[in-house]
């Protein structure tokens, strides 16, 4: 179809050989794309944590049934708890729902339920009796009692697969559960199929079942085949897991201090490059622990550490506790380090930039802003922190004390986990030493850790020249204005107020900072945008292109580069509403909306209404086919009418090549190399877009020839290009052919005509 087109003969480009540093560039941007989408179900947790909290203290101050209590409470206290029950009961599928929303391009809610349709089918096919059963019934047998005596009846027993049955007060229990893990995989497969079929169109009496709604079909077709592949493998991976997480959950003294340590190392090292909250949900929910409840004595098995320390298991809280010390004094003493580091001018300055920073870490454990002020200027204290971290973490662990978690290590999960904390110190089934277990260590060890870090961080900093923040003049570098806030909510000075326009091109400061990010990064280099906690996350054709030093004059405080492919900017909390605002600017862009060399101009569309023409512009169909309204597109940018309101011109009644033709005189204000879309700007400053299907720029021009230049005059029905709806429809894209009037149009009042079925050249919309 290519020589077709270009009547060149087109040579097959030979196969690239492999390359570990390309395939690590792309597993790099994927595990980015994968830990960002684990954002999704983790940031339900905390206040689900808060919730189960609260209300097993209500329910049982003491957590071992020695107050009395009226039904009242104790039904008060059900009625909190149940919902963070209801959470931490059913994280897998929460996590199919997560990622599948998360991994897929363009967020939509009809991934999400797939994801839940495919995690509930293969769930059901693991059960007792189903596949896994029929698999390896009689692989590793041992005999187990099914039954306990009773009423001078002796107990039952059987030949049973120990890699399907554990004992539960003396009895086998079925024990097979892919626990998050399904969750995610059920995820990632749903979202990897919608991403690749989610415009496939079929056949016209199959026609409702095209797109989106083909999904669902594939989810169910999926079940089995997935199923069967976790019925085969996960039994092994269990097996493997449950001796691993039994030998971790009854570790003592130095062996636990030296798990625990270890993962905090690990943990830390990963941190920049958004990869922890990969380990971080395979050892919080997918590893088995089993042990005994505090307060009853009961043998639990459990999947995950968050979960064994809310259900009170001794011995919980191995991956967990050891980050208290740095939340709540480590990062309060690298913080202070440097400020007394900085230019004596700046320390003002710079405590309240380091203080909010460390203020946030203290209370909610999220230290991104913070941590990303001096790891990337100096791998030596990168390295020293998690030093660091890890070796209060061995300290903490090695007593066995247990604290958890709902979301980071900060003074609010400790102060919501204090009850069952000092529950699991006290209980006799505590074989550690009650007094070092006691959970108010953790206010001695903490400034301990902070007094360390502080010093240690001080002597780095001035030894090393470190360019952190604030020492711009004592290493003779260029002056920097800092904020703890991206944001800065400070009064411009008189020089800033002299440069800004009196036309604030921006709605907000999050707006701005967008604009000014994607200038920087350049809207045809990035692929995908997406955000986690702290950082705008965005997968690029080359990173190698964007200009750390400017991006960070606009306050970011860190960049991450993984591979080619990714890159990361670490804004803060506040990151939500700069990546909503930076997908929309990017769908905007790639659907021709604004010049891409020019995003300040993005805030100067919205121009002053016009007085209506008395002659109103004629907008005329550049092709023959149906006409549908914008909804009918459900894209959520062109559907929502966010470029402005027009019309789609249906190409299913056509094949092979199709012309189409200019709906409207005027300048060719936008040309993209994809030529998949036209802007077009008449006499009277009417704006129309002629775009051709969705993500059609992903063909990169294949498939669309045009003789046109951007700016060149062209008439009404004059050819903008030729199409070929056979490549097009080869790659599952959507090419029905959009054209709306843009909202920064000066005239907008559309009138559109009763035709249903149009021919090319015959008028559509009426422009007053």
């Amino acid at each position: 179809m290519v020589q077709a087109l270009t009547n060149k003969k087109v040579n097959k480009s030979p196969k690239k050989n492999f390359s570990v540093k390309s395939w690590w560039n792309k597993t790099l941007a994927v595990l980015q794309r994968v830990g960002k989408s684990l954002m999704y179900p983790i940031a339900v947790l905390p206040i689900a944590a808060l919730l189960l909290r609260i209300g097993a203290l209500i329910e049982d101050p003491m957590s071992n049934g020695s107050i009395d209590i009226s039904e009242a409470q104790k039904f008060i206290g059900i009625l909190i708890k149940t919902p963070g029950d209801i959470v931490f009961g059913n994280l897998p599928l929460i996590f199919a729902i997560g990622i599948a929303f998360g991994l897929a391009n363009d967020n939509r809610g009809e991934a999400a339920l797939v994801g839940a349709l495919l995690w509930l089918g293969m769930n059901a096919l693991l059960k007792e009796n189903m596949l896994p059963f029929q698999i390896y019934r009689n692989v590793l047998q041992t005999e187990m009692v099914t039954k306990l005596a009773e009423n001078n009846n002796p107990a039952t027993t059987a030949n049973l697969s120990q890699l399907l049955f554990f004992g539960k007060k003396g009895v086998a229990v079925y024990q097979l559960d892919a626990g998050v893990f399904g969750g995610i995989i059920s995820g990632a497969i749903v979202a990897k199929l919608y991403n690749r079929f989610r415009h496939v169109k079929l056949h016209q009496a199959l026609s409702f079942f095209g797109g989106r709604r083909f999904i669902p079909m594939l989810g169910i077709v999926s079940i089995i085949p997935l199923a069967l592949a976790i019925s085969i493998t996960w039994p092994w991976i269990q097996y493997a897991l449950i001796k691993i997480g039994n030998a971790l959950s009854s570790a003592q003294g130095a062996a636990r201090g030296a798990a625990s340590g270890a993962y905090a190392i690990l943990n830390r090292l990963l941190q920049p490059f958004g990869l922890h909250h990969i380990i971080n949900t395979f050892v919080w929910f997918q590893l088995p622990i089993s042990g005994l409840n505090f307060a009853t004595g009961e043998l639990i098995y459990v999947n995950g550490d968050i979960t064994a320390f809310n259900r009170g298991i001794v011995n919980s809280g191995l991956f967990t506790t050891g980050f208290f010390p740095l939340f709540l004094g480590g990062l309060l003493g690298a913080a202070l380090a440097m400020v007394l580091t900085s230019d004596k001018d700046k320390r003002k300055r710079m405590f309240f930039f380091f203080g909010g920073t460390a203020l946030v870490s203290f209370l909610t454990g999220i230290d991104e802003p913070l941590i990303f002020s001096f790891i990337f200027v100096s791998p030596l204290l990168y390295g020293i922190n998690a030093l660091l971290t890890g070796i209060f973490s061995a300290i903490v662990a090695s007593t066995s004390m247990s604290i958890g978690i709902g979301f980071s290590a900060g003074l609010i999960d400790y102060i919501v986990s204090f009850p069952v904390s000092w529950g699991i110190s006290t209980s006799v089934h505590n074989t550690a030493n009650h007094v070092a277990a006691n959970p108010l260590w953790i206010l001695l060890i903490s400034p301990i850790m902070g007094v360390v870090q502080f010093f240690v961080f001080w002597w780095i900093i001035k030894k090393t020249k470190v360019p952190i923040p604030g020492r711009e003049k004592q290493l003779g570098l260029a002056e920097i204005e800092y904020s703890a806030d991206v944001f800065d909510k400070d009064e411009p000075t008189k020089d800033k107020k002299k440069e800004k326009p009196s036309n604030q091109p921006y709605k907000d400061k999050y707006d701005a900072l967008a604009a000014n990010i994607l200038d920087i990064v350049g809207v045809d280099n990035v692929i995908v945008a997406e955000n986690c906690a702290t950082r705008l996350r965005l997968t690029v054709k080359d990173n190698t292109k964007i200009d750390e030093t400017k991006i960070k004059q606009l306050g970011v405080k860190g960049i991450v580069k993984l591979g080619n492919e990714g890159f990361q900017a670490i804004i803060g909390t506040d990151v939500e509403h700069v990546a909503d605002y930076f997908r929309t600017r990017i769908e905007t862009n790639n659907a021709g909306f604004v010049s891409k060399d020019k995003p300040q101009q993005v805030e100067t569309l919205a121009t002053a209404k016009a007085d209506k023409l008395t002659n109103p512009v004629i907008i005329k169909a550049p092709i023959s086919g149906e006409i549908k309204t914008l909804k009918s597109l459900a894209d959520g940018v062109f559907s929502e009418k966010m470029l402005g309101d027009g019309f789609v011109i249906s190409t299913k009644d056509h094949k092979g090549k199709l012309k189409i033709a200019a709906p409207i005189s005027g300048k060719l204000t936008a040309l993209f190399d994809a030529k998949h879309a036209y802007g077009i700007t008449n006499e009277n400053g009417v704006k129309v877009l002629v775009h051709i299907g969705l993500d059609t720029v992903k063909l990169q021009g294949k498939g669309f020839v045009t003789k046109l230049v951007q700016d060149q005059e062209i008439k009404l029905g004059q050819l903008l290009v030729e199409i070929d709806l056979d490549l097009i429809r080869e790659n599952n894209l959507p090419d029905d052919i959009i054209v709306v009037v843009l909202e920064e149009s000066q005239h907008k009042d559309l009138e559109q005509t009763n035709v249903q079925n149009a021919k090319m050249g015959e008028t559509i919309l009426k422009v007053r």
